[in-house]
């Protein structure tokens, strides 16, 4: 049974309602089951490349990253409580993390996540772009306007 304190903190219930956390043997067993063909495990007390918080959508730390010997590399972050799969990264996710989400989102690092900084550059960002739209609006409008006052030339050459 997982219980959530008055504080916050998630604890792992035995069912005569003692402690009991997750033990190293059930990790294994996880990380097995997770993962025939090998892997590597190690606790994250901290945010890595793929598992990270992000203004509302908050990483739960500690965790366990589980790196499997497959050809993607594939990531599964693991909560240490309850043993459930928080998150997993294939190979795709990776790709994409980096050509879509960073660029999107503006999270390449921890420095670039942080605010006011991220704020500050989102809004440059923003702001220039409008700039650019807004230009390319006027452009185009007074281009339409040409075309609508301009006389044809099927007329004057009758």
């Amino acid at each position: 049974m997982i219980v959530q304190r008055a504080t916050g903190e998630r604890a792992r219930l035995d069912e005569l309602a003692n402690p009991a956390p997750l033990s190293p043997g059930e990790l294994r067993s996880i990380a097995a089951t997770i993962s025939s063909s090998g892997y590597s495990l190690e606790r994250l007390d901290h945010e890595d490349d793929y598992y990270f918080s992000h203004h509302r959508e908050h990483a739960r730390l500690p965790a366990y990253r589980l790196i499997a010997q497959d050809s993607g590399h594939t990531r599964y972050y693991i909560d240490p409580v309850s043993g459930d799969i928080l998150q997993k990264v294939a190979r795709d996710n990776q790709w994409y993390r980096w050509l879509h989400q960073a660029p999107h989102r503006f999270d390449f690092s921890k420095v670039a996540r942080s605010r006011p900084l991220w704020d500050v550059l989102t809004l440059a960002l923003l702001s220039g772009t409008t700039v650019v739209c807004a230009i390319g609006a006027y452009l185009g409008l007074r281009r339409f306007g040409r075309t609508l006052h301009a006389p044809s030339d099927d007329l004057r050459g009758r």
